[in-house]
Parts: structure tokens; sequence; C-alpha cells
């Protein structure tokens, strides 16, 4: 009989903490914030690579990913279940503090809804205010872009070119080796495509539905391959939960949790080289849920630099260095030239595509010569950036590109692209510069009319700088 009541109540504390734990961890809970899901659910396709998206197509890292942005309406989701279908609508706005807080929508009252296609758990009959019906298909990336591909009824891509033989779609750009990836108008990665050739020799396309990510050396690894986080190696993320508010409570930063509330936080670290410097930044993202598990609030306290280190392989000694730079322009050109291999072959072929891409847009061609204004700073910074083996717009020796013409009495306007990358083709080069839309905007000014195009070949990369004079 003992025995009998032992096994019963040691059964009683085991359902009671089973209940407990269940009933302190939200339904909704943003763990997934950690992007550790592995081959999970659809939305989280694990995509890292190095083509920038245009910034109001990159979802806030406050949002969970199993919200999804309604067509039309500012700040407004959909919650999706696991299967992809939809739970819910909700809103959120700022508070006076700073803090996104979060309702529901009751569904008479929106305007637009989605409805699951049966095609496939990532397609969406778009319904409009008017009735009209559209089909689409909803991507987002690890990087939190996130597109709105329009399919039609059968799931098939409309308004996007697919390859065909040899031809390359305007849209595509070279990720690594065979492998390209297909953009939208806003610069996300909508597919990825592998080129073959057949046994006859024709040129034939696959789609890749696992990609690829590219790591932080700028190289890419295969999916199967890659650590299983969409972060880079200098980023890290974890979650921390805490237990169930029994009264009102006050986080730092002077967030306050109701009764029955829960929170978790996530702590991003993120690394940025400028200047010869590594600095690192942390934020923190707090998350606030209801006891029912719904999502709150959301806070967030950063980006904030905890950390600076001079990155510099080569120990060098910058005030000796500084001492020996020439006053001469075309002097100091020899001086850091010496030993430096230029690539000015593909260097005029990356002139070809951009002036070419310039005249797409009605803009005058770009004149470039290596004696000109232009030429010698493109020349310099291109030099600094593979002695010191970084990719910025400062360099830790004559600062800005800004600052280097002012050093040598150039009066005009100037302005630089600089990429540290492995060594690639002309058209690799361009298509890279074209796509981010930075260095795009700095290569389809109307103003400039002259531009130097330097690339120094090292130790297996390029160091390429375009400067830009009027």
């Amino acid at each position: 009989m003992k025995k009998h009541i032992f096994i019963f109540a040691m059964s009683v504390v085991i359902l009671g903490s089973v209940w407990y734990f269940k009933s302190t961890v939200p339904a909704e809970r943003n763990d997934s914030v950690t992007y550790n899901k592995g081959a999970g659910v659809w939305w989280d396709t694990t995509l890292w690579a190095n083509v920038k998206t245009d910034s109001n197509w990159i979802l806030d890292p406050e949002i969970p990913v199993n919200y999804v942005h309604v067509i039309g309406m500012d700040e407004t989701y959909m919650v999706l279940n696991e299967d992809g279908t939809v739970n819910r609508y909700r809103k959120r706005v700022k508070d006076e503090a700073g803090n996104w807080v979060w309702s529901d929508i009751i569904e008479d009252d929106m305007p637009v809804s989605f409805v699951p296609s049966p095609i496939d758990d990532d397609v969406f009959t778009f319904i409009g205010s008017s009735g009209e019906e559209e089909y689409y298909r909803y991507v987002r990336n690890a990087d939190d872009s996130y597109a709105f591909v329009p399919v039609d009824e059968t799931g098939a891509d409309v308004g996007y070119a697919v390859p065909q033989g040899d031809s390359l779609p305007e849209n595509f750009v070279l990720v690594e080796d065979n492998i390209y990836a297909s953009l939208d108008d806003h610069g996300v990665i909508i597919k990825l495509w592998e080129r073959n050739i057949n046994d006859l020799g024709a040129v034939y396309w696959q789609e890749i539905h696992r990609p690829y990510q590219i790591a932080g050396s700028g190289a890419t690894v295969p999916y199967s391959e890659r650590v299983d986080t969409h972060l880079s190696p200098d980023t890290t993320q974890t979650t921390t939960a805490e237990p169930v508010a029994t009264c009102k409570t006050e986080l730092p930063g002077g967030i306050e949790l109701l009764s029955g509330q829960t929170y978790t936080t996530d702590t991003f670290t993120e690394s940025k080289t400028t200047g010869g410097w590594k600095v690192t930044y942390e934020t923190i993202y707090t998350y606030i849920y209801n006891a029912d598990g719904t999502l709150y609030a959301t806070h967030k306290d950063g980006p904030n630099e905890i950390e600076r280190v001079q990155v510099f392989e080569q120990q060098t000694d910058l005030s000796r260095d500084a001492a020996a730079i020439e006053t001469n322009i075309q002097a100091e050109v020899i001086r850091v030239s010496n030993g430096l291999e230029y690539r000015r072959d593909i260097a005029a072929s990356v002139l070809v595509g951009l002036n070419a891409d310039r005249a797409g847009l009605g803009l005058a061609p770009l004149t470039m010569t290596y004696d000109s204004d232009a030429g010698r700073l493109s020349t310099i910074f291109a030099a600094d950036m593979a002695k010191y083996n970084y990719g910025d717009i400062e360099s830790p020796l004559y600062g800005t590109v800004e600052e280097l013409a002012k050093r040598y009495g150039v009066e005009k306007a100037v302005s630089i692209n600089v990429w540290r990358c492995g060594e690639k083709s002309a058209d690799e080069i361009n298509t890279r510069l074209q796509t981010a839309e930075s260095s795009r905007n700095v290569r389809m000014d109307g103003s400039k009319a002259n531009v130097g195009i330097s690339i120094v070949a090292q130790n297996g990369f390029f160091y390429i700088a375009e400067v830009f004079t009027e």
C-alpha cells in the first residue's frame, strides 16, 4: 500500500511541475529569434547573402519570424501558425517611452485579408478592399529582408525573369561559382539558381531550394556545412527566459511588467570594421508577453559600443607611416604603389559596365585616366586598403577620401566606393556595386564626370576603390 501511495505522490509532483512549466511559457514567445530552427518552418529560410537590400524591405528584429507584414497597411501583421495558416491580425504602435505595443485587430475590421493557398504553405491569396484577388509567395530571408513575389493561381512566378539557356536576367547576381541569386526590385533575394551544362554542352538552370550562406569572410559555404544560425561569426544572440511576474515589476530601461506577464531578452552583438578599428556593438531586445502567451510589447536598448580593437594584420607604426607621406600627390602614388599589382585590365572592363548602366538612365559617361585627380586618389586609397587589409571608406592613415583630397589640394567634390573581396570578374564587381543602394547612388550621380577605378590584387583578395569627381 505504501508503495502505491509513494508512486501516486510522485506522479502528482511530476504532473504539477509540467503544468507549472507550461503555464509560465507563453505560446507566442519569441524563442525563434535565435534562428536555430534548422530545416523547420518555411519562413525560416536561413539565407545570408552579400547583397544590400533597400532598408524599407528589412524587418525590425523586434518582429517575430512568424509575423508577416500585411500589404498596404503600416505596422500591421498577420500571425502565422506552424502550417502557414493565419492565426490572427495584429498592429503595433509606439508608446511615449519608445516601446512597441501590440494589439489584436478584429478580422472584420481588416480592409484586406490573406487566405493560405493549397498550392504551398508560403503562397497566399491576397483579397483587397474592393474584393480583387491576387496571388503572392512570401519570402523572408534570415537577414530579415522580405518580399511578396507575384505568382499566378498555380504558384508560378510572374513579373520576374526566369533564366533561359546562357542568357542572364538583369536581376541575377553571382553568389558563388555557378550559383546565382535572383533579386526583386528592392534587392531582396527571392530565389537561388544553379547554372549547369548538360552532356550536349547546353546550359540549363535548376532552382536551389536550400540556399547558400555567405560566411563572415565573404566566402560562401554550402547550406549543409553552415553553422545553424543566420548570424555572422562576429554576431551572437542569446535568449533568456524569466519567470512569471507575480506583481508589478520594473525591468531595466524603465519597462514595467504587469501581474501575470513574462518577458524574454535577446542580446545581439555586431562587429563592424571602420578606420582600422573593429568596433563591437550590443543591442538588447526585450519581449513582454501577456499571461495567455500573446506578445504584448517590445523594447530595444542600443546599439551601444562595448569594445573597440585595432585590427591591422600588419602591425604598422602609423606615426612612422604618417611621416613618410609625400607632399606631392604623384610622388605619393609612386610611394604607395611600390611592389603592388594593379589589375587595370579588370578596372577598364568595370568602367565599360558602369557607363552602360549610366547610359540606361540617360547619364553622360564617365572619363577615366590615372593621371587625373580621381585616378590618383583611387590608386592611393586601393593601395592603402591592401597595405592594412581593410575594406572601408575611412583609411587609418589618410582618413576619408575628402580628407585625402584636401591634403593634396583637390577642391572638387569627391565620393568613393570601396570593396574588399575575393578575386572577381569585372561583371561580378560591377553587379555587386550596382546592387548595393549606397554605392549605386554614388555611381549614378549625374554631377560626376570623372572616375578612377583601382584594383589591387594581393594575397588572394581584390582591394577595389572607385573615386568620383566633378
